[in-house]
């Protein structure tokens, strides 16, 4: 868990410096990979090329659902970010109310 919670900050870091790049080309990008935006990911030992991407790829994916940043399209979906946050507070809380 704590990997992928890396790996999200790295995404959304990633995401505002491809947005922004972006933006600044004046065009779009159809599809952006991790090591297109200067992010690396290594293997663990012994991980094969496959075990890898399919890592990767479920990570990005459960970043995007629990941020509403989208890598591939360089863009925010406000409301799935703000619903995102306000479960992420919901949850921080819960336990904080019995006491």
């Amino acid at each position: 868990m704590k990997r992928c919670m890396i790996t999200v900050a790295l995404i959304l870091a990633a995401v505002s410096q491809a947005g922004a790049q972006v933006a600044a080309q004046g065009g779009t990008s159809s599809t952006v990979t991790l090591a297109g935006i200067g992010m690396f990911v290594y293997p663990a030992d012994g991980q094969t090329p496959e075990q890898q991407q399919a890592d990767e790829a479920a990570c990005t994916e459960w970043a995007e659902a629990q941020t509403g940043l989208t890598l591939q399209a360089g863009s925010v979906d406000t409301q799935a970010a703000a619903a995102a946050a306000e479960q992420q507070a919901a949850d921080a809380t819960q336990g904080a109310a019995v006491g």
